[in-house]
């Protein structure tokens, strides 16, 4: 599997070598520029007997540095501050730290420490990342970024298809000592305006063999599918996302027989040029095993809902208020009940 995906890599290299010799002579300046995004809130648990009832909360902080060399060439850094956990201080991570090459209007290389594709599409057409995470990352089926290189192709107005090859265990994590890979492509099409369909697919994990061809450890491969269908009007968009991973705990943590399905729907709707109204559903459930009798994950299946309101009084600046409710997927279980005051700060 490795051999053939870094041959299909080197035979796409020499190809877009081949057109770069072409690149037209234009002046160029080279220039960067400084980003950032902060993510506050207030919450509000109006969950009968809560412990917690209310707290504030800085859930992310971005501050990123993009360099454009010339017109095809630039590079980015963009460092992560939050909370690795719930119990410890705020950390910062590297979350890209890569170079893009762009060739012509058809081809782009990334490679470093790259934003991964499998939600990009789901978390521009709905937005409010800010609010909540996209499904995928919210149950852990999928990192945001991962070191490693993709592939652009656009081979034709409306179809954009990314081909990819990664260490697989995302950027707050070492490549294990195995030396396993995440291989994978996702395809994205417009078949008009207003629809944007897109299927992914990767594989993570499987034989490893030693130098002298000898299989080390022989495990399952984590296989992750997903589907999306978008739809967006002049006043609404509205979006559906569904992906099933096989044999996995997590992303990057193989478990043999252990599958996990994840759903989510959401869609908005515009006011006026500030006010827009939002809402999501999502629902995550789990295989039984054999001889079991109930899902291997039940503790962590279960439905979300989100209802919100966001005014945006500026470019750069968006506050929602809105619902969020967790209902488990275990028979009795009490939901859950959140009040969201919402912040992003952008530049």
């Amino acid at each position: 599997m490795k051999r053939l995906t870094f041959s299909l890599f080197f035979v796409l290299a020499i190809g877009i070598l081949s057109l770069a010799q072409n690149e037209s002579p234009e002046v160029f300046k080279p220039s960067g520029k400084v980003t950032g995004k902060i993510f506050l809130n207030y919450h509000l648990n109006i969950t009968p007997d809560a412990n917690q009832l209310s707290a504030f909360e800085m859930n992310r902080a971005y501050f990123g540095y993009q360099y454009s060399f010339s017109k095809n060439i630039s590079a980015k850094i963009l460092l992560d501050g939050t909370k690795k956990s719930d119990a410890s201080d705020y950390t910062m991570f590297v979350k890209n730290a890569l170079v893009d090459w762009k060739v012509g209007d058809q081809f782009k290389f990334s490679g470093g420490i790259i934003g991964q594709t499998q939600f990009n599409t789901q978390e521009k057409l709905f937005g409010y990342r800010y609010v909540f995470k996209s499904m995928q990352d919210y149950y852990k089926m999928e990192s945001t970024a991962d070191l490693g290189i993709n592939a652009e192709i656009k081979p034709m107005d409306g179809f954009v298809a990314n081909v990819f090859l990664l260490n697989g265990e995302g950027y707050t994590d070492v490549q294990d000592n195995l030396g396993r890979m995440k291989v994978g492509a996702n395809i994205a099409f417009n078949p008009v305006d207003e629809l944007v369909l897109k299927g992914y697919y990767d594989m993570y994990g499987g034989k490893v063999e030693s130098n002298l061809g000898e299989v080390v450890t022989d495990t399952a491969s984590i296989h992750t599918i997903g589907l999306f269908a978008g739809y967006k009007a002049d006043v609404f968009r509205v979006g559906v996302d569904f992906t099933t991973q096989m044999n996995a705990k997590k992303y990057n943590t193989i478990a043999s027989d252990l599958n996990r399905s994840g759903l989510a729907i959401n869609g908005a709707y515009t006011l006026n040029d500030n006010i827009e109204l939002f809402g999501e559903y999502l629902m995550l459930t789990s295989n039984t095993l054999e001889g079991a009798t109930d899902p291997w994950n039940l503790n962590g299946d279960g439905s979300t809902i989100i209802l919100g309101c966001q005014y945006s009084p500026v470019k750069g600046v968006k506050g929602a208020l809105n619902y969020q409710g967790y209902y488990p997927a275990i028979d009795g279980a009490d939901p859950t009940h959140m009040v969201y005051l919402n912040l992003e700060l952008s530049f």
